[in-house]
């Protein structure tokens, strides 16, 4: 969040794991250092709002993916309260209050969902039963692979929550 640092997932120790290097205004200051070094996969590293936190979709039960938190510096390596199986995709609220995310809770296809940081209380945002994946906070873009979307383009409405609840239109 200050410019200071960038987090990646990359492969270069042999699978994949969250990375960190320190960054200036002409490029790298210093060598990427890898956070979770471990030889399962660690993926989709995103800052909290504060910058003083890294949340991440980690595997270490095989296609079980959950959401975790760790420090900058990769200590603390801890589960998110009230992530569960097959959570992936995270994005972080810009109050840091939540995160939002993709999952496959109790249906075949991923849906969008928030989680509260603080209660570990988790809300399902997207209404629809096709494949929505990749949100992002910033008016929650998302991906799906709806068919009547990509041919109807703007014509057609899908229901969706905002973060406050509130039903609303994409």
């Amino acid at each position: 969040p200050d410019g200071t640092k960038i987090v990646f997932q990359s492969d270069r120790d042999g699978n994949s794991d969250i990375f960190l290097v320190p960054v200036g205004p002409s490029g790298a200051t210093g060598p990427a250092v890898n956070l979770t070094n471990h030889p399962a996969e660690d993926m989709d590293p995103v800052f909290t709002a504060d910058g003083s936190q890294i949340v991440f979709m980690r595997d270490r039960v095989g296609l079980r993916t959950r959401l975790f938190k760790m420090y900058p510096d990769g200590t603390l390596q801890t589960e998110l309260p009230g992530t569960a199986d097959l959570d992936k995709d995270p994005a972080m609220a810009p109050d840091g209050s939540s995160v939002v995310f993709a999952a496959q809770r109790g249906t075949s296809t991923d849906e969008i969902w928030t989680l509260d940081l603080t209660t570990g209380a988790a809300r399902r945002l997207t209404l629809d039963s096709f494949a929505d994946r990749s949100p992002d906070w910033q008016g929650l873009v998302l991906q799906t692979n709806n068919p009547p979307l990509a041919r109807a383009g703007a014509e057609l409405t899908v229901a969706c929550m905002d973060a406050a609840g509130a039903v609303v239109g994409l």
